[in-house]
C-alpha cells in the first residue's frame, strides 16, 4: 500500500509535464525547429499525412528493394533511366555487403567507450528541481509525520515489533534513524560528513536487496 502511495505521489507531481507531452533538454527542441525551417530534415514529420507516407516508401523499399523504380514505373508507366538503376543496384550490394559483416562475430572494443552515464537520457537523467512552495508543501508534510504524541508512537511500537514482515516498520524507518544506525553515528569521526548515513536511511528496498531478504527470511525458517 504504502509503495502505491508513493507512486502515485511521484505521478501526480509530475502530471503537468505529463500531460503537456514537456521535454527538459532545450537543444533538443530548439534543433529541431531549427531544421525544420532551414532544411536540416528532409520532411517536416510534423505534417498531416508524413507517417502514412514513410509507412509506405518503407514498405515498398523492404518488399521490392527498388523504391524509386516502383514508382516510377507506378506513376508514368516507363523504366527509369540507368542512372537510377545504377544506383538502386550499389545500394543493394551495400545491403548484402553489410549483411555479411554483420553476420561474422566479431569483439567489440570497449576501451574508448565512454563508461560515464548520460545525465540527459535514461535512468540517471537529472531531474528539474521542485518550485519553492512545492518543496516547502513536502518538508512540512514530512515534519508533521515525525510529530508524534505518546499515544501514536506506542501504537507505531506495537504495529511494528515483527520488523521485516510488518510493512509499516518499512515505511517508518524510512523516515527516522532507528538502532541499527547508532553504531554507525557514535563512532563517526567529528570531521566526517553525515551525508552517507542520511542517503543510507532513506535509499528504498530495491530488487537486490528485496531477494537478499527472501534468501534471508528464507534461511530464518
Amino acid at each position: 500500500m504504502y509503495k502505491v502511495m508513493h507512486v502515485v505521489s511521484n505521478l501526480a507531481d509530475n502530471s503537468k509535464s505529463l500531460l503537456f507531452s514537456a521535454n527538459n533538454n532545450c537543444v533538443e527542441q530548439f534543433n529541431s525547429i531549427v531544421a525544420k525551417f532551414i532544411g536540416g530534415k528532409r520532411i517536416n514529420f510534423c505534417l498531416r499525412g508524413s507517417y502514412l507516407a514513410r509507412c509506405s516508401g518503407a514498405v515498398i523499399s523492404h518488399n521490392a528493394r527498388s523504391f524509386m523504380s516502383s514508382v516510377h514505373k507506378n506513376m508514368y508507366k516507363t523504366s527509369p533511366g540507368n542512372f537510377v538503376k545504377s544506383i538502386e543496384s550499389k545500394r543493394e550490394n551495400d545491403i548484402l555487403r553489410r549483411k555479411r559483416k554483420t553476420s561474422r562475430r566479431r569483439c567489440r572494443k570497449s576501451l574508448f567507450l565512454d563508461k560515464k552515464s548520460n545525465k540527459n537520457y535514461g535512468v540517471s537523467a537529472q531531474k528539474p528541481d521542485l518550485s519553492e512552495s512545492t518543496f516547502s508543501q513536502k518538508k512540512e508534510w514530512l515534519l508533521s509525520t515525525l510529530r508524534l504524541s505518546d499515544e501514536e508512537m506506542k501504537d507505531i511500537e506495537r504495529k511494528t515489533i515483527n520488523q521485516r514482515t510488518s510493512p509499516l516498520w518499512k515505511e517508518e524507518r524510512r523516515k527516522r534513524l532507528t538502532a541499527s544506525d547508532f553504531g554507525a553515528i557514535c563512532k563517526k569521526l567529528p570531521h566526517t560528513s553525515c551525508e552517507g548515513i542520511i542517503k543510507k536511511s532513506f535509499i528504498r528496498i530495491s530488487g537486490p536487496q528485496q531477494w537478499n531478504m527472501e534468501r534471508v527470511m528464507k534461511g530464518r525458517r
